[in-house]
């Protein structure tokens, strides 16, 4: 088993994963009562550095026709935080107090998220959010043995990470 390198170990960028699954017709609702009651919170925190981005996804699910979770959209908000940021300590710093409004927009999970070296790229390299309508995205959430996490970790930056950076590439 070998430790992440330090220069690896910094560069590893953390967040908050916010999903829900929403109805078609409470989607639309879902996203302006999230721009009107949770967006402003994030803008400061962004003013003062603590998030990097914030990136909104919505994703129809595959699922057989008779299946009533295929009718719902999933939501998945993440949350850029800067490196410095503890995930836990943001958002029991930017959330405690508004955890109903967690609850109330229907959010089903709040998970810390580590974002990838060279792994996070979430648009295409030309004109990013142009291409969003048809944008094939997958997020992967990996829950693994703590035991076993550098080892996992240290192939993804080995194999998967520069062969998705080399797909990215060609756009």
């Amino acid at each position: 088993m070998t430790a992440a390198a330090p220069e690896t170990r910094s560069k590893l960028r953390y967040g908050l994963g916010l999903s829900a699954n929403i109805s078609p017709d409470a989607l639309a609702g879902f996203w302006q009562a999230f721009e009107r009651d949770v967006l402003p919170t994030l803008k400061q925190e962004a003013t003062s550095g603590s998030v990097q981005a914030v990136l909104p996804f919505q994703h129809k699910p595959t699922g057989f026709a008779d299946d009533v979770e295929a009718r719902t959209w999933s939501v998945c908000i993440i949350i850029v935080l800067a490196e410095a940021v503890d995930a836990r300590e943001f958002y029991a710093r930017t959330f405690a107090e508004g955890a109903g409004l967690i609850d109330a927009l229907g959010i089903d999970a709040v998970d810390a998220i580590t974002l990838q070296q060279n792994l996070d790229m979430f648009y295409t390299k030309d004109r990013g959010l142009e291409t969003e309508p048809r944008l094939l995205q997958w997020l992967e959430y990996v829950v693994s043995d703590p035991g076993a996490r550098s080892d996992y970790y240290q192939t993804q930056y080995r194999f998967s990470g520069p062969a998705m950076r080399a797909m990215r590439e060609k756009n």
